[in-house]
């Protein structure tokens, strides 16, 4: 099916943050070398492949503890996670904004009488205040976090939370997302997928096949509509 075609099956959409609907996933590229100057007088620390993939679909306590694990024994996750809220906060204020054609995206699905939710890994006080400093808080029915439902995007718990929350059935629902892991997710629990690509992550092949509709390098969400 053609891609607009399709978006006009949706009838319930839940969209990740980070990398989907905000051109945010450069965060962890500035992450790494302010945590190796913190921590470890390495200003130019990056992390492995391995950890730097995980991190970016988990809750941040379970980030915290991933990265204590690997690089820093003698700091408490308790303390990495401040650290990592502290970067989150400032660069969701000063660094970030939306991707290419999502606010006209967002009205062409309410205009459609589409109901949206945002499903993310982000603690739910960052994607409000990110969604206030954009003004598309009006566009969701509500915001659901990784953190609510205690599991990362390796379990589908996340969007079907969210399926509840907008009063939904699976069949007629779409998660939009960047990241391989939570596609597949999504797929595996009965979801329709839209796989937006970004710069920043890992699996675009992977990515691509968990994606009903596919949009890669180059595409902004003006194609879908």
């Amino acid at each position: 099916m053609e891609r607009k075609e399709f978006v006009k099956t949706i009838k319930y959409a839940i969209f990740d943050m980070d990398g989907t609907l905000a051109d945010s996933l450069g965060f962890w590229e500035a992450f790494w070398p302010e945590l190796g100057k913190q921590y470890m007088n390495n200003p130019s620390f990056r992390a492995d492949a391995e950890v730097d993939r995980a991190v970016r679909t988990v809750t941040m306590n379970a980030s915290a503890v991933m990265i204590q694990k690997a690089y820093l024994n003698d700091v408490s996750p308790e303390e990495i996670y401040s650290f990592c809220n502290k970067m989150i906060d400032y660069y969701y204020n000063n660094k970030v904004d939306m991707k290419t054609g999502v606010p006209e995206f967002l009205e062409y699905m309410r205009s459609r009488g589409v109901k949206m939710c945002i499903a993310s890994a982000t603690e739910p006080r960052f994607l409000h205040a990110l969604l206030k400093k954009c003004a598309l808080a009006e566009y969701f029915e509500d915001v659901v976090s990784c953190t609510d439902v205690g599991a990362g995007k390796e379990k589908p718990d996340v969007f079907l939370e969210a399926l509840r929350r907008l009063g939904g059935n699976i069949e007629d629902a779409c998660v939009f997302e960047d990241s391989f892991v939570a596609l597949e997710t999504a797929k595996k629990a009965g979801f329709k997928t839209v796989g937006i690509y970004d710069k920043n992550n890992y699996g675009q092949d992977r990515l691509k096949a968990a994606a009903d509709v596919y949009m890669g390098e180059g595409d902004v969400y003006y194609d879908l509509f």
